[in-house]
């Protein structure tokens, strides 16, 4: 990763040029800006893009798929771990082993 620091040092020199990559942080304020559009990966996994905040700046969004599918893997495998132990918690009610909301939401919270 380069700091701003080392940017500035590297742009006062002639003919030479970089490739970095933003951190979260940066990205995310993109895409809440709107600068960046999630549909536009849709079409293509990669374009170009112009911010006021970074002037001069040539921006590259890229969607890596594979990443994209591991992520939804997990995020399915998390989803369906929460239900299974939400059902639990909801058949305990039924049978009368927990009772009233601080007990059930006492339960739940240590499941986690």
């Amino acid at each position: 990763m380069l700091t701003q620091k080392q940017i500035n040092v590297i742009r006062d020199i002639d003919g030479t040029d970089w490739i970095g990559a933003l951190r979260p942080e940066a990205i995310k304020k993109l895409v809440n800006s709107h600068a960046v559009q999630m549909g536009l990966f849709d079409e293509r996994n990669l374009f170009e893009l112009k911010h006021p905040d970074l002037p001069g700046e040539r921006l590259i969004a890229c969607r890596n798929v594979y990443l994209a599918r591991k992520r939804a893997i997990k995020r399915k495998s998390l989803l369906e771990a929460t239900a299974r132990e939400l059902n639990k918690v909801r058949q305990m009610v039924l049978r009368k082993r927990l009772r009233g909301k601080e007990e059930i939401g006492t339960h739940v919270f240590t499941a986690y």
